[in-house]
This record gives C-alpha cells, sequence and structure tokens, in this order.
C-alpha cells in the first residue's frame, strides 16, 4: 500500500469513526430531550446550542409529550365512545385493506 492510499484510508476510516460519534451524540441528545419530559422540565430548558443536537432534544421531548397525552386520552375515553370508535375502526379497515393489522 502506498503513502496516499494509507493516508486516505486513515483519512476514511477517521470521517466514519466521528460520523458514529455524532450519531450517537444525536441520539442521546434526543434521548435526554425525551427524560427532560418525563421528569418535569419544561420546552425552554434544553441545553444544546447546536441546531441538530437542539432540534434532537426538542425532538426527543415533543415524542414523550405526544405519547403521555395520547395516553391520557385513551385512559379518559369512556367506554360507550370506545365502543363506538372501534366499529368506526372496524368500518375503516373493512374499506380500507391497508389498515388490516
Amino acid at each position: 500500500m502506498t503513502s496516499p492510499e494509507a493516508a486516505e484510508l486513515r483519512s476514511t476510516i477517521a470521517r466514519h469513526r466521528a460520523e458514529v460519534r455524532e450519531e450517537r451524540t444525536i441520539r442521546m441528545a434526543g434521548e435526554a430531550g425525551y427524560m427532560a419530559y418525563l421528569v418535569g422540565e419544561p420546552v425552554t430548558a434544553c441545553p444544546y446550542r447546536r441546531p441538530d443536537r437542539r432540534n434532537a432534544w426538542l425532538r426527543g421531548w415533543q415524542a414523550a409529550e405526544q405519547e403521555q397525552s395520547e395516553a391520557e386520552a385513551v385512559r379518559s375515553i369512556s367506554p360507550a365512545e370506545r365502543i363506538k370508535a372501534l366499529d368506526a375502526l372496524a368500518t375503516l379497515r373493512a374499506e380500507l385493506p391497508f389498515l388490516a393489522r
């Protein structure tokens, strides 16, 4: 292997490692945002300044908020409303085969 080939290989490996670290950092920022919502921190508590990490944190925070609001909506539905919704869903599934389980 020539010296330029070895340098290119080292450079490629270094770029790959940097990309893996950045992906891990973005994933961890999203998880931190998710956990921040669960412990009651406001959306303004985001500690990140870099746009990519800040966006990941905000997406995590919003995902936790959405999951909690959906769970609360399911708990707050009355039995009669639930039956009506399930009937409507069955009708939709019969008309739209891609919704079938």
